[in-house]
């Protein structure tokens, strides 16, 4: 959050909310691009929140993030993998993190769902092969993979990264996704938003 935005300025997401209610329409929020999951998180917080803000994409974080820090817009969605050290900084202020536990690397932000009970988007990264792909080339890689996962320097590097390490067979990562696909459609419905071009 940028410090344009004041009277008062808005510190966590009850005030943000508050701030918006109170300037419909005024705030100019940015995400990495249209149709996103950064986006679409972005949706669901004007939904839960029942406030009016105009969404700017970018294409990706680093253009977003530069218009933050320098006022050309008040609020962005991002991960945190790409902006905690801007937030840690003080280049910009983190108000809120989608997830409905608090980060390790910015505890001291709370969680939107603290103020929006329900909310919770989180961004994820997997590993995938093509269909038809014998199961035990899927078991191999699940086993070579989940070995490296638990590698004490790569545990870290993950927990550094502001990320969470997660891993599981590929019966688990396919409900994962099927839940997670149910969710995004109930959100993009929700929403309104629709492809464009």
């Amino acid at each position: 959050m940028n410090d344009n935005l004041s009277d008062p300025s808005p510190s966590e997401p009850a005030s943000f909310i508050a701030y918006a209610k109170a300037h419909p329409g005024k705030i100019s929020v940015g995400s990495s691009g249209i149709g996103t999951s950064l986006h679409l998180s972005g949706e669901l917080f004007k939904s839960m929140a029942g406030i009016e803000m105009v969404h700017v994409p970018y294409r990706g974080s680093a253009p977003g993030l530069t218009d933050l820090m320098s006022g050309q817009i008040q609020a962005m969605f991002d991960n945190v993998t790409s902006s905690f050290a801007l937030a840690q900084a003080g280049k910009i202020r983190a108000l809120g993190v989608t997830s409905r536990e608090r980060s390790a690397v910015l505890p001291q932000v709370p969680p939107i769902a603290d103020t929006l009970p329900g909310y919770d988007t989180s961004s994820f990264y997997g590993v995938g092969v093509p269909h038809g792909t014998p199961q035990q080339v899927v078991d191999l890689l699940n086993r070579e993979i989940s070995a490296a996962l638990d590698q004490p320097a790569i545990k870290q590097r993950i927990v550094d990264l502001g990320a969470i390490e997660l891993h599981g067979d590929a019966k688990q990562f396919g409900a994962m996704l099927a839940a997670e696909t149910e969710s995004w459609r109930k959100i993009v419905e929700g929403s309104g938003v629709h492809k464009e071009g």
